[in-house]
């Protein structure tokens, strides 16, 4: 804490006391109000008691019998003045979304509880919980005030959630682009959402939230597709990311089940392995909101925009309202420096609006999944019933029976609930689930109730 002691009454002579002005509560605390006995119930849990009791002594020491600066630094608004001194000694983070304005609260809260020499919670007038990972979560101050020491000067820090400004403030007494510049590499790329994957969900009218995944655990090497499509998809994804400038995106379409979901988390497997974030979503979202979320947070990232059919609906078809915000949206990431890859995934890629299926930069290759072969068939099965012994001949059994790779899966469920309840092998109980599954997801109906050769 800086030294004050020359503004203290026993060292001024009597022909020099004079009452405290501006200037002299800007040297110990810039643009805070005189705290109360509430303000200091809530305290750091790693406060320096003697701090405490000499900021409060101080404070005391200035305003002491002046009611009306004390009236006047609780109700000062927007003089010109302040403005300019503001701009020199003050920054400001904005955000236009309250989860964008938590994660910067998060980041400058936990970057002052890190770096700080000495600090005092001056005002909590509201906390929440924030996510900051997968299970992970702790309490930020939303509402509140934070006086705190950083390479021996005094700074003040307030965050505001009101709706009409959310901000966070750090004031001080002189240049302060250091500190600036030290949080903004934070806010940028050590945020908590750096090198994580993510989903991103609606959270009330517009505004949205993420939702810490498990990081994929499947690898290139496991995507069972053609082997020519399979390496381009990593060079248009992948490999443009390590060498080629600008923004892409690409779009996976085929029937359900063929392996697009299974391709996208091959990408973001791969991707967090190289330190990048990834992030995905299934819905409409206000896209200037995910603009800003993107580029502040998580941008270079992949982007995984899932059944893309379901906001960029052909406009022959429906009335399509959003799609032109959407496109937009898209236009304006493609138009900064921030590197982000879009995977799109759709089921009827006949539904895609003309300027997402059909224009160059916005989505630069369309890859279609079709049904697995029977070479892939055989692949899938050694994939999901390895070392169960499953023979040449019972692989034969799933071929032209339009089985995906969902379907295969299914059947490595279904034969091990068969083998724990007839207490016998995977490999004995094979060929009888392979029934079951061709039953069950056949294009005929089946009527509704248990059959007893279901067992």
């Amino acid at each position: 804490m800086e030294n004050h002691d020359e503004l203290s009454p026993d060292n001024l002579s009597a022909d020099s006391k004079r009452e405290p002005n501006e200037d002299d509560f800007n040297a110990i605390a810039p643009d805070i109000d005189k705290p109360n006995e509430d303000d200091f119930d809530d305290i750091a849990p790693d406060i320096d008691d003697e701090l405490y009791k000499k900021i409060e002594r101080e404070l005391d020491e200035l305003l002491d019998g002046d009611d009306e600066m004390r009236h006047w630094r609780r109700t000062r608004r927007g003089k010109d003045d302040d403005d300019a001194r503001l701009q020199r000694n003050a920054y400001t983070w904005t955000a236009e979304g309250q989860y964008s304005h938590y994660i910067i609260s998060f980041v400058i809260q936990r970057f002052i509880k890190q770096a700080q020499e000495d600090m005092i919670v001056l005002r909590r007038e509201s906390s929440a919980e924030f996510v900051f990972g997968y299970q992970q979560k702790t309490s930020i101050i939303v509402n509140g005030t934070i006086v705190f020491v950083y390479r021996g000067r005094a700074f003040v820090y307030t965050v505001s959630t009101e709706m009409d400004a959310l901000s966070n403030t750090i004031t001080g007494n002189g240049d302060i682009d250091e500190l600036v510049e030290r949080i903004n590499y934070e806010i940028k790329w050590n945020n908590p959402l750096r090198n994580k994957h993510i989903q991103l969900v609606p959270s009330g009218r517009s505004e949205y939230e993420c939702l810490f995944k498990k990081p994929p655990v499947i690898s290139f090497d496991d995507l069972i597709c053609d082997p020519e499509m399979k390496a381009d998809i990593f060079d248009q994804t992948i490999l443009h990311f390590e060498h080629i400038e600008g923004n892409n995106g690409i779009i996976l379409h085929g029937r359900p089940g063929t392996g697009k979901s299974l391709c996208c988390q091959a990408i973001i497997a791969e991707a967090l392995k190289r330190g990048y974030s990834t992030c995905f979503l299934t819905t409409r979202v206000d896209y200037s909101l995910l603009n800003e979320f993107l580029t502040k947070f998580l941008a270079p990232c992949i982007v995984v925009l899932e059944d893309i059919d379901s906001f960029g609906e052909s406009r022959r078809h429906v009335l399509n309202s959003s799609l032109a915000n959407f496109l937009q949206f898209l236009s304006g990431l493609y138009e900064n420096d921030d590197k982000i890859v879009f995977i799109a995934t759709t089921n009827y890629i006949e539904h895609l609006d003309d300027a997402i299926a059909d224009r160059p930069v916005r989505f630069n290759r369309k890859y279609k999944f079709e049904l697995p072969s029977p070479r892939e068939i055989d692949q899938l099965i050694d994939l999901y019933f390895k070392d169960e012994g499953i023979t040449a001949a019972q692989k034969a059994k799933c071929y032209n029976k339009g089985f995906t790779g969902s379907h295969v899966k299914e059947l490595q469920r279904t034969a091990r609930l068969l083998a724990f309840k007839h207490e016998t092998s995977v490999a004995q109980v094979f060929d009888k689930a392979v029934e079951v599954v061709s039953r069950n997801f056949s294009t005929g109906e089946r009527k509704a109730g248990f059959r007893y050769d279901d067992e």
